[in-house]
């Protein structure tokens, strides 16, 4: 899943809970910290990666010639 997938599925939680706000205290994070995650200012940390039952993963790609 790239970044964009990311905060796709963010945003379904959000729906999901109803608002931001709520998001946030069940996914034990702040308000502000998941806002700056969905802008692009911050990036996801361990705890919210976990709340959501992910990690994050980094690979190496081979640049074709």
């Amino acid at each position: 899943m790239d970044e964009q997938g990311f905060i796709e599925r963010l945003r379904r939680e959000i729906k999901r809970h109803g608002n931001q706000k709520r998001t946030a205290k069940a996914l034990g994070i702040s308000e502000q910290f998941l806002t700056d995650v969905l802008k692009g200012r911050r990036g996801p940390g361990k705890q919210l990666l976990s709340a959501l039952g992910m990690e994050k993963r980094v690979a190496f790609v081979k640049v074709p010639e």
